[in-house]
Parts: structure tokens; sequence; C-alpha cells
């Protein structure tokens, strides 16, 4: 959870500059149990395009720190509690 948290607040900081990742990711296939173990610059870049498909949903423009905390907090209770289901899943759900 402190990790999840981390990587948000850390994607609040790169939003803008976000570092390449040097292959392609499937997010839809990536599991929760991943982000413990995935790179903080990995989990920061994948946090901004969550947050980016997110504002694509909703028809937002708009990104800001309580934004990214929210998210952060809601991916990383709900993937403490589902660990074999996607992150993309964890993000999109309703709870």
């Amino acid at each position: 959870m402190k990790k999840i948290c981390a990587a948000a607040a850390l994607a609040t900081l790169l939003a803008g500059a976000a570092p390449a990742i040097a292959e392609t990711m499937d997010i839809g296939t990536i599991k929760c149990s991943e982000l413990a173990n995935m790179p903080d610059d990995e989990g920061a870049s994948l946090f901004v395009w969550i947050a980016g498909y997110l504002s694509g949903l909703n028809g937002s423009t708009t990104m800001n720190d309580e934004d990214m905390t929210a998210l952060g907090e809601k991916v990383g209770k709900y993937c403490s509690e589902n660990p074999e289901v996607s992150i993309l899943s964890a993000a999109t759900s309703e709870e």
C-alpha cells in the first residue's frame, strides 16, 4: 500500500517528465500483485497512464494532486484485497 501511494505521489511529480518505458505493456494484463515489485519509475508511468485513461473515460482534461492521491489510495486498497485482478480493473472499480 505504501509503495502504491508513493508511486501515485511520484507520478504527480513526474507527470510532465515521466520516463519512457522501453517495452510495450498491456496495462490490462498487469496484476495488482505485480505492482509491489515494479520499479518506481515504471509504477509512476503506469499511474500517469491510468490517470490519463480515466480522464479520457470521463471527459476530464485536468490532473491534480488530490485526484492522483485518491487514485493511489483506491488502487492500493482494492489491490491489497484482490491481488490477482488487473491494476486497470482496480482503477476502474466502483469501490
